[in-house]
C-alpha cells in the first residue's frame, strides 16, 4: 500500500468515525479487548495498555477515539484473519443472500466484532451501489485484468474487504469473536508502538504503575431525553442571566447626576441652543479648491 493511499483510507476512516456512538468516555475497541483478556494475557500485555491509556489522557490529541478507530480499521484491513491468495468470487445472484447471512449474525457478536462487520457491511452496500460494480462482477468472470482506471479503483477496495467478507459469511459466531479478540491484541500491541510517533514524545512505562482508566467502570451514556432537558434548561437559564444583565446595563446608563452617590450634580449642556455651540479651531483653513463629484455625487 502506497503511502498516498494510505493516508486516503485513514483520512475516509476519520470522516465515517469521527462522530461514532461507540464512543463516549473511554474507546471502547481498547476498552472491549482488555475486559476479554486472560489475567495473564493482560499481564503480558501491561506496558503495552499502559502507553494506550497514556495516549488517551494526553491533551495534544483532539479526536482520540475517531483516530483508534480509523488506526483499528486501516490495521485489520491490511491484515486479515486468514490471507487467501485465490479472489473470492462475489457474484450478483448470491449477494443478497451473504448480506443477509452476515445480517443475521450481528445481534450475537461481541461489541468489536458486531462493529467490524457493520462497517464490512456498509462498505460493501456502498459499491454495490456504484455504477460500475456491474461491469466489475462482469469482467472478473473472465479475468482480473482491468483496463479502466474506475474499475482498477474498484478492485483496489473490494480486495481489501474480500477477506473479511468471506470470513464473516463462511465462520461461525464463536470463531468470529475468537479470530476478532485475537486481531485486536495484535492492533494493541501495533497501536503501542504508534503513541510515541503520534504525540512525538518518547513513553518509557515507569517501574511500577497501575493501570487507572481501563480498570474504572464507565458510566453509561445519557438518555437523549436526559441530554434534551438538560440543554433546554441551560437555554433558558442564559436566556434570565442575560436579561437582568441587559436590565443592568440599561440601568447603568441612566444620569444620576451624583444623586445617589453624594456627589455633585453634573451640569448638562443643550447644544440646541446657539451660545453652547462647539467654537471652531483657529488653526482651521478652508480648502482652496473642492473635490468635483462623480456618479452623480
Amino acid at each position: 500500500m502506497t503511502f498516498i493511499f494510505k493516508m486516503r483510507l485513514l483520512t475516509f476512516f476519520l470522516l465515517i468515525f469521527a462522530t461514532n456512538g461507540f464512543s463516549k468516555t473511554l474507546n471502547f475497541i481498547i476498552k472491549d479487548t482488555y475486559e476479554n483478556l486472560s489475567k495473564e494475557q493482560k499481564e503480558l500485555s501491561l506496558k503495552e495498555f499502559w502507553k494506550i491509556e497514556y495516549f488517551i489522557q494526553s491533551p495534544k490529541v483532539k479526536d482520540k477515539n475517531a483516530l483508534i478507530n480509523a488506526e483499528f480499521l486501516s490495521f485489520v484491513l491490511k491484515n486479515p484473519v486468514a490471507k487467501n491468495f485465490n479472489r473470492y468470487p462475489f457474484q450478483e445472484e448470491s449477494l443478497n443472500e451473504e448480506f443477509i447471512q452476515i445480517e443475521s449474525k450481528l445481534e450475537k457478536l461481541k461489541p468489536v466484532s458486531r462493529y467490524l462487520a457493520q462497517q464490512i457491511l456498509l462498505e460493501m452496500k456502498n459499491i454495490v451501489k456504484e455504477r460500475s460494480f456491474k461491469r466489475y462482477l462482469q469482467q472478473i468472470k473472465k479475468s482480473y485484468y482491468f483496463t479502466s482506471d474506475e474499475l482498477k479503483t474498484m478492485d483496489k477496495k473490494v480486495r481489501y474487504l474480500e477477506p473479511w467478507w468471506e470470513f464473516f459469511a463462511n465462520t461461525s459466531i464463536a470463531e468470529i469473536d475468537q479470530s476478532i479478540l485475537s486481531k485486536s491484541r495484535e492492533f494493541i500491541s501495533y497501536f503501542s508502538k504508534s503513541v510515541s510517533f503520534i504525540l512525538n514524545q518518547e513513553i518509557i512505562p515507569p517501574d511500577s504503575f497501575a493501570l487507572s482508566i481501563l480498570e474504572k467502570s464507565e458510566k453509561a451514556p445519557e438518555a437523549i431525553e436526559d441530554k434534551l432537558e438538560e440543554i433546554i434548561d441551560d437555554a433558558e437559564n442564559q436566556g434570565t442571566e442575560q436579561e437582568d444583565e441587559t436590565e443592568t446595563a440599561k440601568n447603568d446608563w441612566v444620569p444620576t447626576n451624583g444623586e445617589d452617590s453624594g456627589e455633585e450634580k453634573v451640569k448638562t449642556l443643550n447644544y440646541n441652543i446657539e451660545e453652547n455651540y462647539p467654537k471652531p479651531s483657529p488653526n482651521y483653513l478652508s480648502p482652496e479648491t473642492l473635490p468635483i463629484p462623480l456618479n452623480d455625487w
